[in-house]
């Protein structure tokens, strides 16, 4: 059998820190058993492409990925950050072939922007050749410009050239403001009017794709509520100065990587970062200041989260038998 209408793919989303490692594997495993069919996890979190960022992204052990297949994972050099397009390109490739090979597919992750450019397409790019830069060029320009000045100089570019997406977009998201600059650089307009018209396509929905219609997509989010999230943050955070993150940033500096690597201005590095830089003076404020990044963080994904249907909601905790059980009423007959 290779059916592809049988063969959805479960996106499965959720804020940080809210289960999805543990929670997809244990749906893969009740597909197997039902279906018989192979299950593959691919990944949509961003800061797990990179092979030498694991304690600091919480990564699914070596043990849960020899469980279940995981693809996108560590394949990656913090030397060279994965973008949104490059990831598009790998994920849709890998997908086709995994479709063919008639798997189940869970694209599993927290970076909501990556999936969404998978499943909705980017903002339309035109080849204006502004000043004759190229893409690699205007890259060039953008890394030049944060190593030596930070994000200032993009934050005042935006404010002259494009202020809407310079009052949108937070002054801590580093990579849009970055983008929305690299756009400007070679097209010459405004990445908030291209979002004007990408928001008249259901921008939340994920389960329809014009770019890729033959995909059944089915979308699960899961959420706990904000107490109980909140103390998984904060034990999570303690595990990781436990098992050795600070060792882990240390030893990426000692290799000669630029504390202004942008994977490394993620939350977790970037606030070791400032602790070793002694901007943070003790362990014990560093934990405080990842959690209360993370926080922000997990709410702004929720908050996008949120705003997409349609999707199943579940809590990991106490839900995870309705939530299997919805899945594996979207599979065909065991072939």
């Amino acid at each position: 059998m290779n059916n592809f209408e049988q063969n959805p793919i479960f996106i499965i989303s959720g804020p940080t820190a809210s289960g999805k490692t543990a929670l997809s594997i244990a749906l893969a495993q009740a597909i197997e058993a039902s279906s018989k069919r192979k299950v593959v996890v691919v990944n949509f979190d961003s800061l797990l492409f990179y092979k030498e960022l694991n304690i600091c992204t919480a990564k699914p052990s070596a043990h849960e990925m020899a469980i279940v297949p995981h693809e996108l994972i560590s394949f990656a050099t913090i030397a060279a950050p994965i973008n949104a397009a490059q990831y598009c390109e790998m994920a849709t490739s890998l997908i086709e072939k995994l479709r063919r090979e008639n798997k189940i597919i869970l694209l599993v992750g927290g970076s909501v922007f990556y999936v969404r450019a998978l499943i909705k397409g980017m903002y339309a790019k035109e080849k204006c050749h502004i000043g004759d830069l190229s893409d690699l060029e205007v890259r060039h320009r953008s890394n030049l410009l944060f190593s030596n000045e930070g994000i200032a100089p993009f934050l005042q570019i935006l404010k002259e050239q494009d202020p809407l997406s310079y009052s949108s977009l937070h002054h801590n998201d580093q990579y849009r403001i970055i983008r929305a600059v690299e756009y400007f650089w070679s097209c010459g307009k405004k990445i908030s009017d291209q979002k004007q018209a990408f928001d008249q396509n259901r921008p939340y929905d994920l389960t329809s794709s014009d770019i890729h219609p033959d995909w059944q997509l089915v979308h699960i989010s899961l959420d706990i509520d904000k107490v109980a999230h909140q103390k998984i943050i904060q034990a999570r955070t303690e595990a990781m100065f436990r098992n050795g993150i600070i060792e882990e940033v240390s030893e990426l500096l000692a290799q000669g990587f630029s504390k202004e690597t942008r994977p490394l201005q993620s939350v977790g590095p970037k606030e070791v970062l400032a602790f070793l830089n002694g901007e943070i003076p003790t362990i014990s404020e560093c934990v405080d200041r990842i959690v209360v990044s993370t926080r922000q963080l997990a709410k702004a994904q929720r908050t996008w989260l949120n705003k997409s249907n349609p999707k199943f909601k579940y809590d990991p905790r106490d839900e995870r038998d309705q939530l299997i059980a919805k899945a594996l009423s979207f599979l065909g007959p065991s072939s």
